[in-house]
């Protein structure tokens, strides 16, 4: 401790006894003119706060720290409060985007119970029809059982008619036999006798097979008959089938126009990689060929451009579809001034189209969503 500190400390004291003689009360008396004061009881001190105790360098550096801090906030402030300013702005942003998002989420959500509620139904139909479908099959498996049963009495029949068609011919040659003998033995009246009753044996045996053949008949009818059975058994079978898979395409998003099941996606591809979603699910990349399917395709995407099956890879300027649909140079939609092949440079062109309310070629490596296009059987007519 140095002389300075010393000093201050002294100082220091004295203030502290200065200020417990000015707390004190003052007694006095008047004696031969003369005023005498003096303390009652010992001084009571106050408590001096601990900062005016600390030596003065360090009091002083408090101080200086107390009026840098104080500047640095006046500085900082302004900066402080525009970003308070910025952080309140995007927060009221933020709360109006999501109040406009709100009743759009709500609105999703009630078309989204909707679609559930469809597919439900769907799902009810394709159920029905597969019941429907089993019951077909039992049919069909019986009556399969009844044409077993009908060809194995067909071929007993054959056979007795074959046996019979011997016996026929085994009486044939022995009323051949009778006659010649009768012819041989006019005198004698026994032979003639016995001829009568061969004559009739061999008529009761033709009346026979003659029954036995009607029958053989009926069983032909009914053989077809059941056989036409089977083939309506086979093509309703094969309706129910064919609805079934129209039910799946419908529960896969396919829409259909005149006879055409059309797919379009929602995510986004190149052309190539359309054309392999397309043919792993019995379809192409759509090709059109009137002003009634390019209107209809319009309406559909929705004014986003999406992939179509028509492409000059293999010879710049040579268009066709994909799909094998001739190209019909009077019958395109191209948008104005299209196609122009944009230069690009570095060897790239655009070789593939996609379509909105008309064409436009675009390289074929840029992804966006596709239309698939596939055949139904159903007629030909507005969904």
């Amino acid at each position: 401790m140095n002389s300075m500190d010393q000093e201050d400390m002294d100082r220091e004291e004295q203030e502290e006894d200065m200020e417990g003689q000015q707390n004190q009360e003052a007694h006095f008396s008047a004696l031969s003119q003369r005023i005498f004061l003096w303390p009652q009881g010992l001084f009571s001190k106050k408590e001096v706060p601990s900062f005016f105790r600390k030596p003065k360098m360090v009091r002083g550096s408090m101080i200086f720290l107390a009026v840098f801090s104080f500047l640095m906030i006046l500085i900082l402030y302004p900066q402080m409060l525009s970003k308070v300013t910025d952080i309140q702005t995007s927060i009221q942003t933020l709360t109006e985007i999501l109040e406009t998002a709100r009743p759009q989420a709500q609105m999703m959500s009630s078309c989204l119970g909707n679609v559930n509620a469809e597919i439900q139904m769907l799902k009810k139909d394709l159920q029905n029809v597969s019941s429907e479908s089993q019951r077909a099959n039992s049919n069909l498996k019986n009556a399969s059982d009844e044409v077993q049963i009908l060809k194995r009495r067909l071929e007993n029949a054959s056979v007795q008619t074959q046996m019979t068609n011997s016996n026929l011919k085994s009486a044939s040659d022995e009323i051949k036999k009778l006659k010649e003998s009768l012819e041989n033995t006019n005198t004698f009246h026994s032979e003639a006798q016995r001829l009568s009753s061969g004559l009739e044996k061999a008529n009761g045996e033709i009346q026979t097979i003659m029954e036995s053949l009607v029958n053989t008949s009926s069983l032909k009818v009914e053989v077809q008959s059941l056989k036409e059975q089977l083939e309506n058994l086979t093509a309703q079978q094969q309706q129910q089938s064919h609805q079934s898979s129209l039910l799946q395409l419908v529960v896969q998003g396919w829409y259909f126009y005149k006879g055409k099941a059309y797919y379009f996606s929602e995510t986004q591809k190149t052309w190539d990689e359309a054309e392999e979603f397309c043919v792993a699910h019995n379809s192409h990349l759509a090709s059109v060929t009137s002003d009634d399917e390019q209107e209809f395709l319009s309406k559909r995407t929705n004014g986003v451009y999406h992939w179509i099956g028509l492409t000059d890879k293999d010879t710049e300027g040579t268009w066709y579809w994909v799909d094998g649909t001739p190209y019909n140079e009077n019958k395109v939609f191209w948008n104005n001034n299209q196609p122009d092949n944009w230069p690009y440079g570095k060897g790239l062109s655009e070789d593939c189209v996609h379509t909105e309310v008309k064409w436009n070629d675009m390289l074929c490596d840029k992804p966006y969503p596709w239309i698939c296009k596939r055949v139904t059987g159903l007629p030909e007519q507005r969904p």
